[in-house]
């Protein structure tokens, strides 16, 4: 079976942007007079506007509580714009977040270290689904998006919504990725450069289809027999986002 690696529409080629213009600051630490005020552009409208996880109605938000929020814009090409770590301040509240990288591909070592220099403590930190506690420093991070909770003594909690960063990985073109490709995708009848033009053995064809590949190989209908496993998929997609290096 031979897989059509084309791609659409190439958004790094769309212009898309996500501008931050200003950010006011809610009254306290409960209060919900925070706001985001952004400016789209680029790619093909309508866009879509997304808080978190959330779909808005509008670029601009409001109604916001101190925190630490995430910006995602899409047009209608299916593009994404990101912005993310927004932070909105708050009277009588400070807070700081630190954090390393992630340089981990198949397991996570990025770190989120929170200080609190004003407001009500002592405070109790979680982060995801995990349980209230004193601890506020988080390890063995991966790359994306984390929630972190804060709660003072008074049972105010400040919402964080943070994106750890990712590192480079160091997966390897020549050791850990072009012998997948050479197993799995550059068979008979696929991209072996015969009945295909594009031999995925070759780094140079490797690397102009690599957002294809990463693309195609997560939603899993490439290679068409399922046969990558998990982990194999993570470390096409690690090669993939350090840049698709010839390593």
């Amino acid at each position: 079976m031979n897989h059509d690696t084309q791609i659409a529409v190439n958004c790094t080629k769309q212009n898309l942007t996500l501008t931050l213009d200003s950010i006011r600051s809610a009254a306290g630490c409960a209060s919900s007079e925070g706001a985001i005020f952004i400016t789209a552009g680029g790619g093909r409208e309508p866009y879509s506007f997304f808080l978190n996880d959330g779909l808005r109605q509008t670029a601009d938000q409001t109604g916001l509580r101190p925190g630490i929020y995430t910006l995602r814009l899409r047009d209608a090409n299916g593009c994404f714009a990101v912005l993310d770590n927004i932070k909105v301040t708050a009277t009588g509240i400070s807070f700081i977040t630190t954090m390393t990288e992630d340089t981990e591909c198949l397991s996570g070592n990025g770190t989120v270290a929170v200080e609190i220099a004003e407001g009500n403590p002592p405070y109790q930190y979680r982060i995801d689904d995990g349980a209230f506690s004193d601890n506020n420093i988080f390890t063995g991070l991966s790359a994306g998006y984390h929630h972190i909770e804060v709660m003072d003594n008074t049972e105010c909690i400040l919402s964080l919504n943070i994106t750890v960063p990712r590192g480079q990985s160091g997966v390897s073109w020549a050791n850990d990725i072009k012998p997948l490709l050479t197993t799995h995708c550059a068979t008979t009848g696929c991209h072996n450069g015969i009945s295909r033009s594009n031999d995925f053995r070759v780094y140079s064809s490797a690397k102009f289809y690599a957002g294809s590949i990463k693309s195609k190989t997560l939603d899993r209908s490439m290679p068409f027999d399922g046969s990558l496993s998990a982990a194999q998929i993570e470390i096409i997609s690690c090669w993939v986002d350090d840049g698709a290096l010839n390593n």
